[in-house]
């Protein structure tokens, strides 16, 4: 799970497509904020813009984690965002020896405490948003997209967005070719479609969050795989 896949870069497919849709009757609940659209189901295989929720504990660096897939290809490697892990950090401690994006964009997010995305390229800031418009973002799935730092910025200064609106992850998982579809089949994680809602999870919601969508797919937490 700690190698660093061919997407090193962080940039999507371009095939990125939205999540199956959910299930009828499937509703999120409401101790975490989400709205009553949320919702959450099991799938058979990755895709970009799903999530991964550990299954079982013991898994070191990823033990309790919900990550979101931004690219997935079994001939060329995976990579994706942890979303329950908020550090003690904020943008502002870490742009005081920074260069380039993230010291420009300090005015801005310098408050915002940021997420560890990843246990690689640990020196990587990525943004995560529900805004196409922003340049420089790439599309995950409906409604969710990453990248774009600068721009980002830009529409919070301008009025076009709240800081709130986005969600600032330090590094990325990566996984090598056929290494995630591996892991899913030996029972690592659960592959999940997620609403947006779910997807732009409120800081902080750590382990809850990922008991929260174990709960919406009809599975219990330490559940062994089923047959």
């Amino acid at each position: 799970m700690e190698r660093s896949g061919a997407f090193s870069s962080g940039h999507a497919s371009p095939g990125a497509r939205a999540p199956h849709p959910p299930r009828a009757g499937v509703s999120a609940f409401s101790s975490l904020g989400f709205t009553p659209s949320a919702w959450a189901h099991e799938l058979a295989s990755p895709e970009v813009g799903c999530l991964l929720v550990a299954r079982q504990p013991g898994m070191d660096f990823f033990d309790g984690t919900v990550v979101l897939v931004a690219a997935h290809d079994d001939s060329q490697g995976s990579i994706g965002f942890i979303l329950n892990r908020p550090s003690a950090l904020r943008l502002a401690e870490v742009a005081v020896s920074a260069k380039g994006d993230v010291a420009a964009v300090a005015d801005v997010f310098g408050g915002q405490r940021l997420r560890v995305g990843g246990p690689v390229h640990l020196d990587t800031l990525t943004v995560l948003h529900g805004y196409a418009g922003c340049q420089g973002a790439q599309k995950v799935s409906e409604g969710v997209y990453f990248g774009g730092l600068p721009a980002a910025a830009d529409m919070v200064r301008s009025g076009l967005a709240s800081p709130s609106e986005f969600r600032l992850l330090l590094g990325l998982a990566g996984w090598a070719p056929q290494q995630l579809s591996d892991e899913i089949a030996a029972g690592v994680w659960y592959c999940v479609a997620a609403s947006k809602s779910l997807v732009m999870a409120p800081e902080g919601a750590g382990e809850a969050f990922r008991r929260q969508i174990i709960g919406l797919i009809g599975r219990q937490h330490g559940e062994r795989a089923r047959p």
